[in-house]
């Protein structure tokens, strides 16, 4: 019973990583304008160009939920190893997997599919994008990338920044 219990709680956790990827790559990827193209075509409730217009408000919340998925199937492994006495080697099978199914797959589909991937993704993104518990836990993140990330080119920041820049 407990084994089945950990084999049902592994696919499940494998299969939310795989679809935290996806979305973190398909998101990462998609172009304002590209979105807006989509939407045009489309017509239907995706509102993709909405969704992407902040992408550190989405990706945040998914980053998130990504590495938690990530460290429950590590500690699964690891529980595993010390069950079957063998910690090393699951942990490096864990790796692997999780590697292969968690990373390089689902970075290839979101990138050689990408319009098909955000279609679909658009609503489970909006979905998590909108958890509340997740947006309390993720507004330090986004504080923090803004802060370190690059400046865009017509913000206050920026513009007092080239005026420093034009006085030396």
């Amino acid at each position: 019973m407990g084994g089945a219990i950990v084999a049902l709680l592994a696919v499940v956790l494998l299969v939310a990583l795989i679809l935290f990827r996806l979305i973190e790559v398909t998101f990462i990827r998609l172009g304002r304008a590209r979105a807006a193209g989509l939407d045009e075509a489309s017509g239907d409730e995706s509102q993709l160009a909405d969704l992407i217009s902040d992408r550190e408000v989405l990706l945040a919340p998914v980053t998130i939920l990504r590495i938690i998925s990530q460290v429950g199937l590590i500690v699964l492994a690891v529980n595993i190893g010390r069950s079957a006495g063998g910690t090393l080697l699951s942990v490096a099978v864990a790796t692997f997997v999780l590697f292969l199914l968690g990373e390089a797959i689902p970075r290839r589909w979101a990138i050689e599919a990408n319009d098909e991937m955000a279609k679909w993704l658009s609503r489970p993104a909006r979905v998590i994008a909108r958890l509340v518990p997740l947006q309390i836990v993720a507004r330090p993140l986004v504080g923090l990338v803004r802060r370190c990330g690059p400046r865009r080119r017509h913000s206050p920041c920026a513009r007092r920044r080239d005026r420093r820049r034009r006085l030396w």
